[in-house]
Protein backbone atom coordinates (compact mmCIF):
# COMPACT_ATOMS: atom_id res chain seq x y z
CA UNK A 1 0.00 0.00 0.00
CA UNK A 2 1.36 3.39 -0.98
CA UNK A 3 1.16 6.21 1.55
CA UNK A 4 1.29 9.90 0.75
CA UNK A 5 2.76 12.03 3.53
CA UNK A 6 -0.14 14.23 4.62
CA UNK A 7 2.12 16.89 6.11
CA UNK A 8 3.74 17.75 2.78
CA UNK A 9 1.90 19.21 -0.21
CA UNK A 10 2.16 17.46 -3.54
CA UNK A 11 4.16 19.14 -6.27
CA UNK A 12 3.01 19.51 -9.87
CA UNK A 13 4.58 16.28 -11.16
CA UNK A 14 3.59 14.34 -8.04
CA UNK A 15 -0.03 15.32 -8.60
CA UNK A 16 0.08 14.06 -12.17
CA UNK A 17 1.74 10.83 -11.05
CA UNK A 18 -0.74 10.15 -8.23
CA UNK A 19 -3.88 11.05 -10.15
CA UNK A 20 -2.95 8.42 -12.73
CA UNK A 21 -1.64 5.76 -10.36
CA UNK A 22 -3.37 6.22 -6.96
CA UNK A 23 -6.48 8.37 -7.46
CA UNK A 24 -8.09 7.52 -4.11
CA UNK A 25 -4.96 8.55 -2.22
CA UNK A 26 -4.61 11.59 -4.45
CA UNK A 27 -8.09 12.88 -3.63
CA UNK A 28 -7.56 12.15 0.06
CA UNK A 29 -4.46 14.34 -0.06
CA UNK A 30 -5.91 17.25 -2.02
CA UNK A 31 -8.99 17.29 0.20
CA UNK A 32 -6.94 19.33 2.65
CA UNK A 33 -5.88 21.98 0.09
CA UNK A 34 -6.96 25.52 0.90
CA UNK A 35 -9.07 27.17 -1.79
CA UNK A 36 -9.13 26.48 -5.52
CA UNK A 37 -5.92 28.26 -6.54
CA UNK A 38 -3.78 25.11 -6.88
CA UNK A 39 -6.30 23.13 -8.90
CA UNK A 40 -7.21 26.07 -11.16
CA UNK A 41 -3.55 26.88 -11.77
CA UNK A 42 -2.72 23.27 -12.59
CA UNK A 43 -5.72 23.04 -14.93
CA UNK A 44 -4.68 26.30 -16.62
CA UNK A 45 -1.05 25.18 -17.08
CA UNK A 46 -1.91 21.74 -18.44
CA UNK A 47 -4.81 23.10 -20.50
CA UNK A 48 -2.71 25.88 -22.03
CA UNK A 49 0.10 23.45 -22.86
CA UNK A 50 -2.20 21.02 -24.61
CA UNK A 51 -4.04 23.86 -26.36
CA UNK A 52 -0.70 24.80 -27.91
CA UNK A 53 -0.19 21.15 -28.92
CA UNK A 54 -3.68 21.08 -30.47
CA UNK A 55 -2.93 24.40 -32.19
CA UNK A 56 0.20 22.89 -33.76
CA UNK A 57 -1.76 19.83 -34.90
CA UNK A 58 -4.45 22.07 -36.40
CA UNK A 59 -1.89 23.59 -38.76
CA UNK A 60 -0.92 20.09 -39.88
CA UNK A 61 -4.56 19.20 -40.52
CA UNK A 62 -5.14 22.46 -42.38
CA UNK A 63 -2.10 21.79 -44.56
CA UNK A 64 -3.30 18.30 -45.43
CA UNK A 65 -6.81 19.55 -46.24
CA UNK A 66 -5.63 22.49 -48.32
CA UNK A 67 -3.40 20.18 -50.36
CA UNK A 68 -6.19 17.69 -50.91
CA UNK A 69 -8.79 20.23 -51.96
CA UNK A 70 -6.62 22.71 -53.82
CA UNK A 71 -7.08 25.58 -51.40
CA UNK A 72 -7.13 26.55 -47.76
CA UNK A 73 -9.94 27.61 -45.53
CA UNK A 74 -9.48 31.30 -46.34
CA UNK A 75 -10.72 33.47 -43.48
CA UNK A 76 -11.97 30.37 -41.68
CA UNK A 77 -8.42 29.01 -41.43
CA UNK A 78 -7.61 31.45 -38.64
CA UNK A 79 -10.83 30.61 -36.81
CA UNK A 80 -10.11 26.90 -37.15
CA UNK A 81 -6.62 27.29 -35.72
CA UNK A 82 -7.93 29.43 -32.82
CA UNK A 83 -10.45 26.77 -31.85
CA UNK A 84 -8.22 25.01 -29.27
CA UNK A 85 -7.82 28.29 -27.37
CA UNK A 86 -11.53 29.05 -27.47
CA UNK A 87 -12.27 25.56 -26.16
CA UNK A 88 -9.68 26.10 -23.42
CA UNK A 89 -11.41 29.33 -22.34
CA UNK A 90 -14.80 27.63 -22.32
CA UNK A 91 -13.23 24.78 -20.36
CA UNK A 92 -12.15 27.17 -17.59
CA UNK A 93 -15.67 28.59 -17.36
CA UNK A 94 -17.13 25.08 -17.29
CA UNK A 95 -14.96 24.15 -14.30
CA UNK A 96 -17.06 26.56 -12.25
CA UNK A 97 -20.40 25.53 -13.77
CA UNK A 98 -19.94 21.76 -13.56
CA UNK A 99 -18.52 21.81 -10.05
CA UNK A 100 -21.35 24.11 -8.94
CA UNK A 101 -23.95 21.69 -10.27
CA UNK A 102 -22.21 18.74 -8.60
CA UNK A 103 -22.07 20.68 -5.35
CA UNK A 104 -25.81 21.45 -5.46
CA UNK A 105 -26.51 17.73 -5.79
CA UNK A 106 -24.08 16.97 -2.96
CA UNK A 107 -25.99 19.44 -0.77
CA UNK A 108 -29.22 17.63 -1.67
CA UNK A 109 -27.56 14.37 -0.59
CA UNK A 110 -26.64 16.06 2.72
CA UNK A 111 -22.97 15.31 2.17
CA UNK A 112 -19.87 16.77 3.75
CA UNK A 113 -17.52 19.05 1.88
CA UNK A 114 -17.71 22.49 0.34
CA UNK A 115 -17.87 24.03 -3.12
CA UNK A 116 -14.07 24.23 -3.00
CA UNK A 117 -13.94 20.44 -2.68
CA UNK A 118 -16.30 19.97 -5.63
CA UNK A 119 -14.28 22.42 -7.70
CA UNK A 120 -10.95 20.78 -6.88
CA UNK A 121 -12.28 17.32 -7.76
CA UNK A 122 -13.63 18.54 -11.09
CA UNK A 123 -10.49 20.40 -12.15
CA UNK A 124 -8.09 17.67 -11.03
CA UNK A 125 -10.13 14.98 -12.76
CA UNK A 126 -9.78 16.94 -15.99
CA UNK A 127 -5.95 16.76 -15.94
CA UNK A 128 -5.74 13.18 -17.30
CA UNK A 129 -8.37 14.06 -19.90
CA UNK A 130 -6.35 17.06 -21.08
CA UNK A 131 -3.17 15.00 -21.26
CA UNK A 132 -4.61 11.90 -22.93
CA UNK A 133 -7.12 13.55 -25.26
CA UNK A 134 -4.43 14.56 -27.75
CA UNK A 135 -3.32 10.95 -28.20
CA UNK A 136 -5.17 9.31 -31.10
CA UNK A 137 -7.29 6.29 -30.14
CA UNK A 138 -6.69 6.99 -26.43
CA UNK A 139 -8.66 10.23 -26.26
CA UNK A 140 -11.99 8.40 -25.97
CA UNK A 141 -10.76 6.39 -23.00
CA UNK A 142 -9.62 9.60 -21.31
CA UNK A 143 -13.28 10.66 -21.10
CA UNK A 144 -14.17 7.41 -19.34
CA UNK A 145 -11.19 7.61 -16.99
CA UNK A 146 -11.99 11.24 -16.21
CA UNK A 147 -15.58 10.30 -15.34
CA UNK A 148 -14.35 7.50 -13.05
CA UNK A 149 -12.00 9.98 -11.36
CA UNK A 150 -14.92 12.34 -10.79
CA UNK A 151 -16.83 9.55 -9.03
CA UNK A 152 -13.83 8.57 -6.89
CA UNK A 153 -13.01 12.17 -6.00
CA UNK A 154 -16.59 13.20 -5.25
CA UNK A 155 -17.05 10.15 -3.07
CA UNK A 156 -13.83 10.88 -1.19
CA UNK A 157 -14.14 14.61 -0.57
CA UNK A 158 -17.88 14.64 0.15
CA UNK A 159 -17.82 11.40 2.16
CA UNK A 160 -20.63 9.75 0.19
CA UNK A 161 -20.89 6.32 -1.38
CA UNK A 162 -19.52 5.82 -4.87
CA UNK A 163 -23.10 5.09 -5.95
CA UNK A 164 -24.30 8.53 -4.83
CA UNK A 165 -21.24 10.14 -6.39
CA UNK A 166 -21.90 8.31 -9.67
CA UNK A 167 -25.56 9.37 -9.60
CA UNK A 168 -24.57 13.01 -9.05
CA UNK A 169 -22.07 12.88 -11.93
CA UNK A 170 -24.59 11.21 -14.26
CA UNK A 171 -27.32 13.72 -13.40
CA UNK A 172 -25.07 16.68 -14.13
CA UNK A 173 -23.77 15.11 -17.34
CA UNK A 174 -27.31 14.37 -18.51
CA UNK A 175 -28.48 17.89 -17.63
CA UNK A 176 -25.58 19.55 -19.47
CA UNK A 177 -26.07 17.30 -22.51
CA UNK A 178 -29.74 18.23 -22.60
CA UNK A 179 -28.93 21.94 -22.33
CA UNK A 180 -26.32 21.61 -25.09
CA UNK A 181 -28.76 19.83 -27.41
CA UNK A 182 -31.65 22.24 -26.92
Amino acid sequence: MVKIDSSVGLGFWDKIKYIFSYPTLFFEKVKSEEGIKNSLLMYAIVGAFFSVISYAFSFGRMGMMSGAYGGGFGAFGFLYSALPFVIFGIGIIMTFVYSGLIHVIMIAFKSEGSYKDSYNVYTYRMIPYLILSVVPMVGFFSVIYSFILMIIGTSKVHNVSKGKAALACLLVTKYLARVRLS
